[in-house]
């Protein structure tokens, strides 16, 4: 064989392999389809179940089986209305309850309003008493030298000693309605 042949077989040769090539990287080769991954070895994989703290419906699934997902992405969107009721209930009762302790605070300054307004009146009483008394002392003095009628002092004696019965009434001061101190 001559030297040109032999050229001629091996230039054959290369432009084969290079087709060949170029065929076997046209059909793919180790071509693998998108989201695949090709290598050689073994694959492990760790099972983690979610699961929420609170027993509940699902209201909807915020991802598909199968999907990647990152660290604290939301998977599940649970039913949240009666728990949003229980708030709502929440909020209702400590709304009573202020109004209840609005209320007591109310009656507790009605009620020492009612203490003053007693103590007004047995302030009144007391100098009413007072002026009976003088009264009746005046009287005393002006009948024992007969200046004065025995009747303008019964009369005296009988008003000290009605204001005193009316002091020792009033006295004890008295609820004016049933209720809650």
């Amino acid at each position: 064989m001559s030297k040109s042949s032999s050229l001629l077989i091996a230039a054959l040769v290369i432009v084969l392999g290079f087709v060949g090539f170029l065929f076997w990287r046209g059909n793919g080769g180790d071509a693998v389809p998108a989201g695949f991954a090709r290598g050689n070895g073994r694959i492990e994989a760790v099972e983690i179940v979610v699961a929420s703290k609170y027993p509940g419906r699902i209201d909807r699934l915020l991802v598909r089986e199968g999907e990647l997902v990152e660290v604290g992405q939301p998977l599940v969107q649970l039913d949240i209305r009666q728990i949003k009721a229980a708030r709502h209930q929440a909020e209702a009762e400590l709304q009573r309850a202020e109004i209840s302790v609005e209320i007591a605070r109310l009656l507790i300054e009605q009620r020492r309003s009612e203490v003053r307004a007693a103590e007004a009146v047995l302030a009144q009483r007391n100098a009413a008493d007072e002026v009976a008394q003088r009264q009746l002392t005046r009287s005393t003095s002006l009948a024992e030298s007969s200046v004065a009628s025995e009747r303008t002092l019964e009369i005296d004696r009988s008003n000290a000693l009605g204001a005193i019965d009316v002091q020792i009434e009033d006295s004890t001061l008295k609820a004016p309605r049933k209720g809650r101190v």
